[in-house]
């Protein structure tokens, strides 16, 4: 026989100190747990007490027999299961009282009975939160990160620690600012590309960009093009240069390659 906890009951009775005595186990000084019933003086005892004088070849404690035996005594144990006790969560705010034998289900978080509302539970969504049961349809409804959640901006659904960690950076719909930092604050993702293609702020290039113009913001491309007709007459002068010289090197090689071939056939 294994007892299911060690030493004697220490909760709250409310019966009167006299009536406790009779079930007071004389080693651990509390109400004994598992009852047990010495063979050599009828003496009670915690089994969880008794048995560490047994293990260790000590005689009774109380009649100091050498040669005894136990017996779980089923009638005390029924009695002393039918004593009253206040919640183990008392000094927390729990007014419960009942018998002991209630206690442990009034106390057990998957109990389907009348579950004390101060102990600790584990959130039921695996998050790790530990909190007063009171609590937990608050967290699980509002602040478990592992809830189910959907996205303020689609249709999507998912945990809501995966919904902001994961679904918000790629969500089509999510509001993101212009990179440019124009008067268009939040845009939906899936319409950046577009407004890139209208925005005033973005650098796009001077239809001279091949002669060497560089790259400016849309809103000014149309004032500059105007106040830029000489540089650019410029540019394009220079440039055509280069190319004329480019096409005077390559029929220079290509009359040199031309001079090869001949020889090669005289």
């Amino acid at each position: 026989m294994a007892a299911s906890r060690v030493g004697g009951y220490e909760h709250k009775f409310l019966e009167q100190s006299s009536t406790l005595k009779e079930f007071e186990c004389p080693l651990c000084l509390h109400v004994t747990r598992e009852p047990s019933l010495t063979s050599c003086c009828g003496q009670h005892f915690c089994w969880h007490c008794i048995d560490q004088i047994i293990t260790n070849w000590k005689p009774c404690p109380f009649c100091k027999e050498k040669t005894f035996t136990v017996l779980l005594d089923k009638k005390q144990k029924r009695k002393i299961l039918e004593l009253t006790v206040s919640c183990t969560m008392k000094e927390r705010g729990c007014t419960w009282t009942g018998n002991l034998g209630a206690l442990a289900a009034h106390t057990d978080s998957e109990s389907l009975m009348d579950v004390c509302q101060y102990i600790d539970v584990i959130c039921s969504n695996k998050c790790g939160k530990s909190l007063q049961h009171r609590y937990l349809r608050v967290h699980l409804l509002n602040h478990c990160p592992n809830r189910l959640s959907k996205c303020q901006f689609c249709t999507h659904q998912d945990t809501c620690i995966k919904i902001q960690a994961e679904h918000y950076l790629k969500c089509p719909r999510f509001p993101v600012p212009c990179p440019n930092a124009c008067n268009m604050v939040k845009i939906e993702r899936r319409l950046l590309s577009k407004h890139l293609n209208e925005c005033p702020k973005q650098l796009v290039e001077c239809e001279f960009a091949y002669a060497g113009c560089t790259k400016l913001c849309r809103q000014d491309l149309e004032k500059h093009t105007e106040q830029s007709m000489q540089s650019h007459l410029s540019m394009v002068s220079s440039k055509l240069q280069e190319v004329v010289k480019e096409m005077r090197l390559l029929q220079t090689r290509l009359n040199e390659k031309d001079m090869e071939v001949r020889e090669l056939k005289t």
